[in-house]
């Protein structure tokens, strides 16, 4: 079963990405393989250090403690991979493996039963936690692994043209803590692109609840989120995630670390284990955490740094006519073509 999707508006990752006073201060030409890898041309010098620290800890891989170089130890006991780049290539998107047999390098699947947990969000399963984790270090089983399949259907379009969908199947094989119940929730996620998102924690929060309830087109409809911070301890603004159900970048950034890679953060200090999976627990740490503040400080920056591409061949016409076409199809009423953001302190290069 599929978690359904509730009509959540994700403005935030949703909307075209926001317009600097000076857009060329904040996003790239750059069109080679590295163009998701740039930072800001607005980079203040005395920035950089921080920001290719904070690359250095993107692209580096993690190994399983203990080990004589603390820098890189902490991975696991229960993982998905074995450093970010790995499921965010050169700062891009993840992809769908080719046939159900292949590994989920850049896809994994989050798990979740019926009811909501002490802050009102999906409930984590009991023995597999929040999400299916398909790597264990040595004396730890890994979870189980979830092979994709699809269901293909031809649809007549109005016009008399013919077109393919496909519908993702989620099979689990190897589950090595119980059988998952008949209630089980599913949901799917592919790696997002990581670049640009500075911007869009720079929106300001009372722009995006306007959006949400601005007028829009009968049948288009959202809400934002409201999603619980574990540094301030409350509900606040959901806005980064493919379901908006992270409040900022750093708690979506230390999420990361901890459920995919089973590394320990300050934001989140204890490992990915459930009361079900004994040697998990018991398993060596690396340190407590394993990712300390000036780390996760460090990554958090990278993602603020990392340029926008400019849009390309905008004049071309077939661009021009899908300009033209996601405006008539109302598109614009939840993907809004442009924001502004506002006071940005962390970054004062993405303000206004």
């Amino acid at each position: 079963m599929t978690r359904r999707n509730k009509a959540i508006l994700l403005l935030a990752l949703t909307a075209a990405l926001p317009v600097a006073a000076e857009e060329s201060a904040v996003t790239t030409d750059n069109t080679t393989r590295e163009a998701y890898l740039q930072a800001i041309p607005s980079l203040p010098e005395t920035d950089r250090p921080q920001f290719l620290k904070g690359r250095a800890l993107v692209r580096q891989v993690w190994v399983i403690p203990p080990s004589e170089n603390r820098e890189i130890a902490g991975l696991g006991p229960l993982y998905n991979r074995i450093s970010c780049i790995a499921c965010h290539a050169g700062n891009g998107r993840g992809f769908v493996p080719a046939k159900p047999e292949e590994p989920m390098r850049t896809m994994l699947v989050r798990l979740s039963v019926p009811g909501n947990d002490e802050h009102g969000g999906p409930k984590p399963h009991p023995a597999y936690g929040g999400q299916l984790n398909e790597n264990g270090v040595p004396g730890v089983q890994g979870e189980g692994r979830a092979e994709v399949r699809f269901i293909e259907t031809t649809i007549k379009l109005n016009g008399g043209e013919k077109a393919k969908l496909r519908k993702p199947v989620i099979r689990f094989v190897n589950l090595a803590y119980g059988d998952f119940p008949s209630d089980i929730l599913t949901s799917p996620r592919i790696a997002p692109p990581i670049y640009g998102l500075g911007l869009l924690q720079a929106v300001a929060e009372t722009d995006i609840v306007a959006l949400a309830d601005a007028r829009k087109p009968e049948g288009i409809k959202g809400r934002v989120n409201r999603v619980w911070d574990e540094a301030q301890q409350k509900t606040v603004l959901g806005r980064f995630g493919w379901k908006a159900n992270m409040p900022d970048l750093r708690q979506q950034i230390a999420g990361a670390y901890v459920g995919d890679m089973g590394i320990t953060s300050p934001l989140f200090p204890d490992e990915n284990c459930t009361a079900a999976q004994p040697a998990c627990q018991h398993a060596p740490p690396a340190g407590k955490p394993e990712l300390d503040k000036a780390q996760l400080d460090a990554t958090e920056f990278y993602h603020f740094a990392l340029a926008a591409p400019h849009q390309r061949n905008t004049q071309d016409k077939q661009v021009q006519r899908g300009e033209a076409l996601f405006k008539q199809t109302q598109c614009g009423a939840c993907h809004v073509p442009q924001l502004t953001t506002g006071e940005f302190a962390p970054l004062r290069a993405l303000s206004h």
